[in-house]
């Protein structure tokens, strides 16, 4: 994985001094910059962890709809949307951009309180909460970065790694961007 990262670094970086961001800019898009900003700073969660948790889940794409049901840019469980709103209303309408955003970063911030890292409640997001407690609690991943390889399941273990990575070509690319205060 290390080996990975440092080439994918290495080409970002000649890409860059290429001036070539431009075609990093396609590769890697970034949508929705209002909304993110709005709904990152009201939660206090890093924007530049948004975006890359929105394009580890759906790629910026609105209409995104999983296997097992998770709808929209951050990909949410429309049961997990209606405990999240505190009504139990399931006619939430995740695949409006404001609404999926708002939400999974209410999402987000709640497993970040939650959970010891940040690594942990990535997993989470993905692998869900009681998962992750049970992996912690039983010492099964301390829910370290260093230590990801021990997640039991290989697609949340691959979402926490993608996010991370997203979030460091996010922060190469939009980081000025991607700053609180800049709607």
């Amino acid at each position: 994985m290390r080996s990975l990262f440092t080439s994918v670094i290495i080409l970002l970086i000649v890409l860059f001094l290429f001036k070539l961001p431009s075609v990093l800019e396609r590769a890697f898009p970034l949508d929705f910059v209002p909304l993110i900003l709005k709904h990152s700073e009201e939660a206090g969660v890093d924007p530049v962890l948004i975006a890359a948790v929105i394009n580890a889940e759906s790629a910026f794409r609105v209409g995104a709809i999983s296997a097992k049901g998770a709808v929209g840019l951050m990909q949410l469980m429309p049961s997990t949307a209606a405990w999240l709103r505190g009504d139990g209303e399931h006619s939430i309408d995740l695949f409006q951009p404001e609404t999926n955003i708002e939400l999974g970063v209410s999402y987000l911030r709640y497993l970040l309180d939650l959970f010891p890292t940040e690594h942990a409640a990535i997993a989470a997001y993905n692998g869900g909460p009681s998962h992750v407690t049970r992996w912690l609690s039983e010492g099964v991943w301390d829910g370290s970065w260093v230590n990801t390889g021990d997640i039991p399941f290989g697609e949340t273990r691959s979402f926490v790694r993608k996010v991370e990575l997203m979030r460091r070509v996010y922060g190469f690319l939009y980081g000025a961007e991607l700053q609180y205060g800049k709607e």
